[in-house]
Order: structure tokens, then C-alpha cells, then sequence
């Protein structure tokens, strides 16, 4: 009344001040893209699956989850896997030649060779 303004909403407050935060400035340059985004969903999966080596010894494995292009298994006794096998699964009736491409401890990520 009488000339006085209303005092600001402190959620309108809020609201301006989140919106100056998370602003580009103009200098800002885009982030490079995270090598994720390229990679197919992974579908969470829980199966029992047996790989079996070139020499023809198998192993009984978890798939903890696939996609189109590779699958994360877990084992339960530490092996050093070769670079390549045959990962097979037959509820999803999967037999494929599989390459190792990441091993720690007792889980390793392979990707689809066909």
C-alpha cells in the first residue's frame, strides 16, 4: 500500500535463481558424450549358462544381463577366461562365439563375435 512493494515468493526466488544456475554460460563448450549412450539397453536376464572353452572344459556361469551386442556373466570360482568361447543358454536359446572384452575377479563382459 502506499508506494511499498510485495515481497518477492521465496519459491519464485527459488525457481529464478535454479534456472541462472543451471544456465550455460556462453563460453561453455557441450560434454563429450559418454561412451554409454552408444550402447544397445541391457535387459536384466538372471539365467544359469554354461561356457565352454576351445579345449572343450565348461563352466557353469550367471548372465546377469544381455543386450544385442554382448552380455555380463559372473562365475563362481576365479578363472582367467581365454579371449574367446562359446557362451550358451538354452531358455533363450542362446549358443553363441563369444570375445572377452573385460574380466575383474569373478565377472566378465563378452561381446557377441556372430
Amino acid at each position: 500500500m502506499f508506494g511499498k512493494s510485495k515481497p518477492p515468493n521465496p519459491r519464485q526466488r527459488l525457481t529464478d535463481r535454479m534456472k541462472q544456475v543451471t544456465a550455460p554460460s556462453p563460453g561453455d563448450r557441450a560434454a563429450p558424450l559418454d561412451r554409454r549412450e552408444d550402447r544397445a539397453t541391457r535387459q536384466a536376464v538372471f539365467r544359469n549358462a554354461t561356457i565352454t572353452l576351445d579345449s572343450g572344459q565348461k563352466f557353469t556361469v550367471v548372465m546377469k544381463d544381455m543386450n544385442s551386442g554382448g552380455a555380463r556373466i559372473e562365475f563362481f570360482q576365479r578363472n582367467d577366461l581365454p579371449e574367446s568361447f562359446l557362451l550358451s543358454e538354452p531358455t533363450l536359446k542362446l549358443r553363441r562365439r563369444v570375445r572377452l572384452v573385460w574380466q575383474r575377479e569373478c565377472v566378465a563382459g563378452v561381446k557377441f563375435q556372430d
